[in-house]
């Protein structure tokens, strides 16, 4: 394929949709859930003057926030992509991933790692996230065409925006270099050309292309952040880029 994403196969992704939830991969885990509320004690009968209910209740959810559930109805289907393309560009793969990758190889100018694979891999996503899910559709030709989602829902904006401000940084950094990344066991690295385009708030868009491909076999990569929710979209293949604008404007319209 064109891409290798750190050697590993792609192929649609189990949901992660929150803490709590069993059986995850064994590729990444999140930990942690809330084992219930505390229980107040009954309040003493009124005499002369009714009794105040105890102020320390927990406090509400910050407004404005997306669920964890959100990675469920953010991506795209297999045959909303198809009817974007208005053909059956791709079809269904084998399973994914139901959490980033570690990140394997080294890369090199260092900075440019986060953006190489994107959201893919916890270089840049990190590990404060409470969903996730990747999910790749494979050419329907058996060419190396690909298209990838990657959704990912933090518990807060700050965390998200870190995640993002870094992803930016990376992009701002290499755009207009090339990026060699050696991945384990490989006699040679694959160098990567990237191309930036200007960014706005929110949203980030770049092209790499690898060394010895023509540029229409290229991967155009999306990024968006909404609140607390990120996600970006990969098209790689002839004409890639505006299918993976397009999908990326339906997904940012489903987040809000």
């Amino acid at each position: 394929m064109l891409r290798t994403l750190l050697g590993m196969g792609r192929g649609p992704v189990a949901l992660v949709v929150g803490p709590c939830l069993a059986g995850l991969s064994a590729v990444g885990a999140l930990a942690g859930c809330d084992v219930g509320r505390r229980v107040l004690p009954p309040l003493p009968q009124p005499t002369a003057a009714p009794v105040e209910e105890p102020s320390d209740a927990p406090a509400p959810a910050q407004s404005g926030l997306l669920p964890a559930t959100a990675v469920g109805h953010v991506p795209l289907s297999l045959d909303e992509i198809n009817r974007l393309a208005g053909k059956g560009l791709f079809k269904s793969g084998d399973q994914g991933l139901s959490a980033p990758m570690e990140a394997k190889g080294s890369v090199k100018p260092p900075e440019c790692q986060p953006l190489l694979h994107a959201l893919h891999t916890k270089a840049a996503t990190g590990s404060a996230f409470t969903s996730f899910q990747f999910v790749v559709y494979p050419a329907s030709d058996g060419s190396n065409g690909v298209f990838e989602e990657a959704v990912m829902v933090y518990p807060a904006l700050d965390p998200a925006k870190t995640v993002f401000q870094k992803l930016a940084a990376a992009v701002g950094a290499c755009g207009g270099k090339s990026v060699d990344e050696q991945q384990d066991g490989a006699d040679q690295p694959v160098t990567y050309h990237i191309e930036a385009e200007p960014s706005e708030q929110g949203k980030l868009r770049w092209t790499e292309t690898e060394k010895g491909q023509s540029g229409d076999d290229s991967c155009v990569f999306e990024a968006r952040m909404i609140e607390n929710l990120l996600f970006d979209v990969v098209e790689c293949g002839p004409d890639a880029g505006d299918l993976a604008a397009r999908a990326a404007d339906m997904m940012a319209a489903r987040a809000v």
